[in-house]
């Protein structure tokens, strides 16, 4: 048998039922894995995804989706580009996603996730440029480090936050996209 060397798999929009199998993982290759808008059975994201080391690109939009995003999802060193959108997710944003330092997009948007935000870490992720957490329910404030970053696009909107959001935003001069409405915010800035 040959030395695998497949290093992208990308069956979007097809009828593919079942689950995300956990079996991925023997592809070490792999650097793009996109399965979204398939008809996968309910299920959870098989944590051995996060042994796919040499990922830049995981999309897993609109999979049926559930339960928590799993930690191993922090190995994922070299992933530039996270997208979980339009799922049944729920939990936290483990803290182990600041382990994403080369990440520039993270999509997590129209989930069921909960829970305040991580606080720390997000200082590793310089070349975080774009993050959409909305349509969730998140709580809390919105991280000081994470507006700290040179975003140039951040939509929280249709969430639970509240409080105000930190002034430092103020300093992102590449922002150019600042999504907000539907939370509880006091004060804008």
């Amino acid at each position: 048998m040959g030395i695998m060397k497949l290093e992208v798999i990308s069956l979007v929009d097809n009828l593919i039922g079942g689950n995300i199998p956990a079996e991925l993982e023997n592809i070490s290759t792999l650097k793009q894995l996109n399965l979204s808008y398939n008809r996968f059975s309910a299920g959870n994201i098989p944590p051995e995804i996060g042994n796919l080391t040499d990922l830049d690109v995981l999309w897993f939009t609109d999979c049926n989706l559930i339960g928590p995003i799993p930690n191993s999802l922090g190995r994922l060193s070299k992933l530039m580009d996270l997208d979980l959108a339009i799922n049944k997710l729920t939990g936290s944003i483990p803290s182990s996603i600041s382990e994403l330092t080369n990440v520039v997009q993270i999509e997590l948007y129209n989930n069921s996730l909960t829970s305040e935000l991580p606080a720390v870490g997000w200082l590793k992720m310089t070349a975080l440029r774009l993050i959409d957490i909305s349509m969730n329910r998140f709580t809390g404030t919105v991280p000081e480090e994470l507006c700290s970053l040179q975003l140039e696009s951040l939509h929280f909107y249709e969430n639970e936050f509240e409080s105000k959001l930190p002034k430092i935003i103020s300093n992102s001069s590449n922002l150019y996209e600042l999504r907000l409405f539907g939370n509880r915010f006091s004060v804008a800035c």
